[in-house]
């Protein structure tokens, strides 16, 4: 009898437990804001996410996201290859309207460094492509970490409108390259919950 109660309790707990936990899947596009971007390059990005509610107003969201980012400076193309990991507190000012703070880790999958003919200079062993030429330049980047601040818009059934501004809070480039690359970015896309 005792484990029969213990058993209901168990099974209980974790009904409502997973009463409150959400999956939902993003995607959007995202503007590089850094400095060193002078063209303020667009790329996308996409994921998934778990919500877990704590109570009707705050809930914490996990997400894991593929996020890759370019800069773009004279004729001279970076392009970074993220896997990031971003953990948000939401809070919901209003019925379908939250706000979102939080940290990101990002790890650098690869990258490559794109020169256009007029950069081309001695010493390099490069892929050749057409006018320009492509370095894995993987070891010479590092991963980022950032916080993050943004709003989620509830505007029809489980689809959501969400904007999020990143901050890089390190400098990606190593130090000898004289390069300042941080994640700056913003983003704005749409994320359905399951």
């Amino acid at each position: 009898m005792k484990k029969i109660l213990l058993t209901i309790i168990a099974l209980t707990s974790f009904n409502g437990f997973s009463q409150n936990i959400y999956f939902g899947a993003k995607s959007g596009v995202s503007f590089n804001l850094a400095k060193y971007d002078i063209e303020n390059s667009v790329k996308y990005y996409a994921g998934g996410f778990i919500e877990y509610h704590f109570n009707e107003k705050i809930s914490i969201q996990p997400e894991l996201i593929y996020n890759p980012t370019t800069y773009v400076n004279g004729y001279t193309t970076h392009n970074h290859d993220y896997l990031s990991l971003p953990i948000g507190f939401n809070y919901k000012i209003i019925e379908k309207l939250k706000v979102t703070a939080g940290f990101q880790f990002s790890y650098l999958l690869k990258s490559t460094t794109i020169l256009e003919a007029s950069d081309w200079g001695p010493g390099f062993d490069p892929v050749v492509s057409g006018f320009e030429l492509k370095f894995d330049t993987t070891d010479d980047y590092k991963n980022s970490y950032d916080v993050f601040l943004g709003a989620s818009y509830n505007f029809w059934n489980n689809f959501h409108f969400d904007v999020r501004y990143i901050y890089g809070l390190n400098n990606i480039a190593d130090t000898s390259l004289n390069q300042n690359m941080y994640l700056n970015n913003l983003q704005l896309g749409l994320s359905y919950k399951f």
